[in-house]
């Protein structure tokens, strides 16, 4: 279930925002909870794995978003 909310959020985040740095926010998410996270699973695999499902959610929402508003492409100056 967390797994869900972690992807969907991601998603809105990457639609709001739609920049590809903002993936940042997806190690960010990551460190947290490998920090956090007090199960018997060691700390990195709990983080890699939030921070992977994050970073899954949060690409999705900025490729849909650059899909359906054009994604900000300039016109070269030749």
């Amino acid at each position: 279930m967390l797994a869900v909310v972690v992807i969907a959020g991601g998603l809105v985040l990457g639609l709001a925002v739609g920049r590809s740095w903002i993936l940042g926010a997806a190690v960010a998410f990551g460190l947290w909870a490998g920090l956090t996270e007090e199960v018997e699973v060691s700390g990195w695999v709990i983080g890699i794995g939030y921070g992977a499902i994050a970073a899954l959610g949060v690409a999705s929402g900025v490729l849909l978003r650059r899909l359906l508003f054009g994604g900000g492409r300039r016109a070269s100056s030749v």
